[in-house]
């Protein structure tokens, strides 16, 4: 918020999920107010991706979209949808939700505990 209140970046980078759609709409509320710029950030797994890229298409000025390209199980084995930019674009999933189904079989295969047990 300090950085906002006395607008000192010309662009504020927001990771969906560390802070949540409720805290990301009060940042855009908040940046989009004062003019300056939104990008996401987004290293971690496709759920994250999904989710950046809907709130993303949100916001008024977004211009850029930062995704992790590292080859790892996580990012093409979580979900059955595959997210891939293309001649620099990359579409948000219109499916229910997040537009997004996990992979049962992978989730099983690197759970570390389930819940309740």
């Amino acid at each position: 918020r300090p950085l906002i209140e006395r607008h000192a970046l010309d662009v504020y980078q927001v990771d969906i999920s560390r802070n949540g759609f409720t805290d990301a709409a009060y940042i855009r509320a908040r940046v989009e107010e004062i003019g300056a710029r939104l990008c996401n950030h987004c290293y971690t797994s496709p759920v994250t991706v999904a989710a950046s890229l809907h709130w993303l298409c949100n916001c008024r000025d977004a211009f850029i979209f930062e995704d992790c390209v590292d080859d790892s199980p996580m990012r093409h084995e979580l979900t059955h949808e595959k997210f891939q930019a293309k001649d620099g674009w990359i579409t948000a999933p219109d499916g229910p939700g997040l537009g997004i189904t996990l992979n049962d079989e992978f989730v099983k295969k690197y759970r570390v505990a389930e819940s309740g047990r």
